[in-house]
């Protein structure tokens, strides 16, 4: 069985078959992909860690049969991966910082190359009810250590707080990297949330404008993490990190959400 793995396309991460990379690659300006036999290095080059050094870009339609062969038979180099980068951006918009102070932190950062998909997703047992029970999960990959299954806190236990905290721990956490040392050149978190997406990415430039009020005055609903959010795409990009939030269908099959629905569901059900 071939694993197809797409690094950069309309949707990223794993699929089992040749259509599914198709539709995440045609006509996807950057696009980069390869095929594999096993599903952990699919997904190693999926997150960008992959030593292999051949990938392919998108062509046309009409390339895509000799494509999908040259990426069936490519050997393993042990040299290190080439990427093509994507000029197409999907991602939303949070205010950057400029400041002399950040300059030489910001330089170093942009000289990396690694490139990092997570997958988030929410889930609440009784979702809008007394005594719902909500938790997240956070995928980087198979056997990761940092992969995530939390029971979500506070009093409450929402799918869209569930959600936006799977989203808010994937920022934390590439922050306390990046903050470290580690350096970083661009994050693609992947949640089946529109609802979190257009939270960070659209709604929330007006929001900050009105001090996190909607047009008839009421206050934003889960503006805590919102703004923790917020924050946390702010610093990502002051630190030359390119941060890019997309929404993808849930349980349609894809492995990487499968996987952090599976943790989110575990955090749910946890004590």
């Amino acid at each position: 069985m071939k694993y197809y793995a797409v690094r950069n396309g309309r949707s990223t991460g794993v699929f089992n078959s040749w259509d599914e990379t198709r539709r995440s690659t045609n006509g996807y300006s950057g696009a980069v992909f390869k095929s594999f036999a096993t599903r952990e290095e699919a997904n190693a080059f999926a997150n960008g860690s992959s030593s292999i050094s051949t990938v392919y870009s998108a062509r046309p339609a009409s390339n895509y049969v000799s494509n999908q062969s040259r990426a069936e038979t490519t050997s393993r180099s042990s040299r290190g991966p080439t990427v093509s980068r994507s000029s197409h951006s999907g991602g939303g918009h949070a205010g950057s910082h400029s400041g002399s102070s950040h300059s030489g932190s910001r330089s170093a950062n942009r000289s990396s190359t690694r490139s990092e998909v997570v997958y988030t997703d929410g889930s609440s047992r009784g979702n809008g009810q007394p005594g719902a029970a909500a938790g997240y999960g956070v995928f980087y990959g198979d056997n990761d250590s940092r992969n995530v299954s939390a029971k979500l806190s506070g009093g409450q236990q929402t799918n869209q707080r569930a959600e936006l905290a799977a989203i808010g721990h994937a920022l934390k956490n590439a922050v306390k990297e990046v903050d470290t040392g580690k350096p970083l050149s661009s994050l693609k978190i992947v949640s089946d949330s529109e609802y979190s997406k257009n939270c960070l990415s659209v709604y929330a430039n007006k929001w900050e404008r009105n001090n996190y009020k909607t047009a008839s005055g009421n206050p934003v609903r889960n503006d805590d993490l919102i703004r923790e959010g917020r924050r946390h795409l702010a610093h990502l990009r002051e630190k030359g990190v390119s941060v890019q939030i997309e929404h993808v269908k849930g349980h349609s099959g894809h492995y990487g959400n499968e996987q952090a629905d599976r943790l989110a569901n575990q955090g749910a059900t946890s004590k």
